[in-house]
């Protein structure tokens, strides 16, 4: 196997597992909405110039995410208690309660569906392997306090997020 393919591999991993976190009802969410929200779990009482700053993005294109977050009830905004001129942003309880209930869904059958033309002695293999895996780079070695169920992701072989808060302007 080659970087590359190890790439291939991953994304593939990414895909199947975001298709088993998300259900029917859930909005569609912009890549950046999605990494909005990823860095409010792992930092929640964040203000937005600090959402800025992990994020990369500009601070007008996370407030127009935090906005829509909010209306959607993904994310809630609260005045900072040490500074009121300031808000805090933050995922609501319930939200938090959904992921928590998501991330401990299994896989497999997932996993089954996909490996259907090999032979079930083979997928079993696979999925005992894939298991190997994760237990020998992963167990043991995860960062503290993390809430690993929403990535900045975008779903191989799905156009780059085209949201915009305001056209680009020509350049002459």
């Amino acid at each position: 196997m080659n970087a590359r393919e190890l790439l291939l591999l991953g994304r593939k991993l990414v895909d199947i597992a975001m298709s088993e976190l998300r259900d029917t009802t859930d909005p569609r969410l912009s890549s950046g909405e999605v990494a909005v929200v990823a860095d409010v779990l792992q930092h929640p009482d964040s203000t937005i110039g600090e959402i800025t700053a992990r994020t990369g993005f500009a601070q007008s294109r996370v407030s127009t995410a935090v906005a829509r977050l909010r209306a959607l009830g993904a994310l809630e905004t609260v005045p900072d208690p040490a500074d009121r001129r300031r808000t805090l942003v933050r995922p609501p309880d319930q939200v938090r309660a959904v992921i928590a209930e998501r991330v401990q869904r299994p896989v497999d059958d997932a996993l089954r569906r996909l490996l259907r033309d090999q032979p079930a002695e083979q997928a079993t293999q696979l999925l005992d392997a894939l298991d190997g895996l994760y237990q020998a780079l992963v167990v043991g070695h995860e960062e503290p306090e993390t809430v690993p169920v929403l990535l900045p992701y975008r779903p191989y072989g799905q156009p780059e997020d085209t949201h915009r808060t305001r056209p680009e302007r020509q350049r002459p």
